[in-house]
């Protein structure tokens, strides 16, 4: 029955009402109190969600000396919920162009600060980084450190970067150079020799460092990518941001090379792995 409710959430009811309207379809009527009774919810609230199923025409009404409740058969209301969903769709169309054509116009004022974009959300980011790789004419640098896997409201490159690799393969067959650094992940050596080997089979330059400073892409000299861990309140994790800034991509760009030519070859990584534990 969880799963029920939970796709009918899904839907678009509220876990009240999907709860009350599962708990009707068991049952030929229900008074409130009984309503009540069987799916845990104070009489207070059992009163305020049927109101609702009534006008959503998910249940009805059937007066007497005491008010009984009814469901109305799943097929209608299913039927329902579809038109409703497809006339939210016809609005999202429609919305669509409206919106992009107010962002584009407004893109054309210039403020101080527009190079710099502070990115909090998962949808945010994952679509940051796949409009720069898609547009990426070059090159593409990385510096990617623990930890690989967290949670991604904490603003994660690197667990996104994984989520996002059609757009880099994609990249990579138009001749696009993706040069990544992996910092060693000393709590999971063997997984991290396996990650790193599985992006260099998709065409990655891959090189690893004992130490990295940051989690960051450089795009094509001009975008970086940063991802900042906060060192004074460890559960703050990552600030992710984006620099539109040439300037300072060269640099940056700078400093990756410096990493690159101090760092190892997975051969080079393999033999001092099998040193330590011989």
């Amino acid at each position: 029955m969880e799963k029920i409710i939970a796709s009918l959430v899904d839907l678009g009811l509220s876990q009240l009402e999907a709860m009350v309207y599962v708990n009707l379809l068991r049952n030929k009527t229900l008074t409130a109190t009984e309503i009540s009774r069987l799916t845990g919810i104070n009489r207070t609230q059992t009163y305020d969600v049927l109101p609702k199923l009534i006008q959503h025409g998910i249940c009805t009404e059937i007066r007497g000396r005491v008010k009984r409740y009814c469901a109305v058969e799943p097929e209608k209301v299913l039927s329902s919920l579809e038109k409703e969903l497809d006339k939210k769709k016809a609005v999202i169309k429609g919305l669509n162009g409206r919106l992009a054509k107010l962002y584009d116009n407004n893109s054309g004022n210039n403020n101080p600060l527009d190079f710099l974009q502070v990115l909090s959300s998962r949808n945010s980011i994952i679509s940051k980084i796949e409009a720069l790789e898609q547009g990426a004419q070059r090159n593409v640098l990385a510096f990617n450190k623990p930890p690989y896997t967290m949670n991604i409201g904490k603003s994660n490159v690197s667990k996104v970067s994984e989520e996002i690799r059609n757009p880099e393969q994609k990249s990579i067959e138009r001749g696009v150079t993706f040069r990544s650094l992996y910092e060693v992940e000393p709590t999971d050596l063997n997984g991290f020799t396996k990650k790193v080997k599985h992006f260099q089979k998709m065409g990655e330059e891959v090189r690893i460092s004992k130490h990295l400073p940051f989690k960051m892409f450089v795009f094509d000299e001009q975008t970086i990518m940063l991802a900042l861990q906060n060192k004074v309140d460890i559960s703050l994790s990552f600030t992710t941001m984006t620099f539109e800034h040439t300037d300072f991509a060269e640099a940056m760009a700078g400093i990756f090379e410096i990493y690159w030519n101090n760092s190892m070859t997975i051969e080079e990584y393999k033999k001092i792995k099998e040193k330590s534990f011989a």
